[in-house]
């Protein structure tokens, strides 16, 4: 059975009518559902953390100071001028903060994982850490997430973060 916005309102869930998304904001929608009807009550349950966060409008986190940023990373990570520039010229034009993929690499306790917890704590990002040594799908989804229509870490980190970009670190 496929699971439509028109399903949303037996969860008590908001539908996706509330016309354009506002600048600064980003639409989080429930799309590509599909559960069978054993699962309706199960899917209700797990869904129920979620009521705030599915067919809403997130607020994305605006561009910070860069220099004070910048000047903020180099004095913990002087090391790092080679990570920081790049990462924050991805920003720079941007009203709103938006990273790509970045991989970090370095010796085990160099710091990485330090790093990139500064980073998003300084440009106002809430961090979102998964472990990648016993992720077990957890992170985008897997046969065992689909049997138990258990939401992805992304989903899971947005509605934690109660903003549209969170970074989320793969560690």
């Amino acid at each position: 059975m496929s699971f439509s916005f028109d399903d949303l309102v037996g969860f008590g869930l908001p539908t996706d009518d509330r016309g354009p998304v506002e600048e600064g904001f980003a639409r989080v929608a429930p799309y590509g559902f599909s559960i069978t009807d054993s699962a309706r009550e199960r899917t209700a349950e797990l869904m129920a953390p979620y009521r705030d966060l599915i067919c809403t409008d997130q607020p994305l986190v605006p561009t910070p100071d860069l220099s004070r940023v910048r000047q903020a990373l180099l004095a913990e990570f002087p090391y790092a001028a080679s990570a920081i520039d790049p990462i924050l010229m991805d920003v720079v034009a941007r009203k709103y903060v938006k990273l790509r993929p970045t991989l970090l690499v370095g010796e085990p306790g160099c710091g990485k994982s330090r790093f990139a917890r500064r980073l998003g704590e300084e440009i106002g990002l809430y961090v979102a850490r998964i472990d990648g040594a016993s992720l077990d799908g957890a992170f985008g989804g897997t046969s065992r997430r689909y049997n138990s229509t258990e939401p992805c870490f992304p989903i899971r980190a947005l509605a934690q973060a109660k903003q549209a970009n969170p970074l989320i670190m793969l560690d």
